[in-house]
């Protein structure tokens, strides 16, 4: 069982702004198309997994996270990469 809590739909659009990214972007860099994407961001389109937001970090911004500390971690790395923020 994995300790993995995906991000609500708010907190993906949320996560997404934070690192500067499109949804067609985000989408590019994990191989996934931007309408999938989309469809995590809202409300009713599920959850995204944890490998493409994994992907879609690691590539987008150079971060590696947990499943279970993502979001520990995401925060982290923003006050550490943009002090003014």
């Amino acid at each position: 069982m994995s300790d993995y809590i995906p991000p609500s739909s708010n907190e993906l659009r949320e996560l997404l702004q934070m690192i500067k990214l499109s949804r067609g972007q985000a989408g590019k860099l994990a191989d996934v198309t931007g309408n999938r994407i989309g469809k995590w961001c809202s409300p009713n389109g599920g959850a995204i997994p944890y490998s493409v937001l994994f992907t879609v970090l690691a590539r987008g911004c150079g971060l590696q996270v947990s499943p279970a500390l993502w979001r520990d971690e995401l925060t982290a790395f923003l006050k550490e990469n943009n002090p003014t923020a």
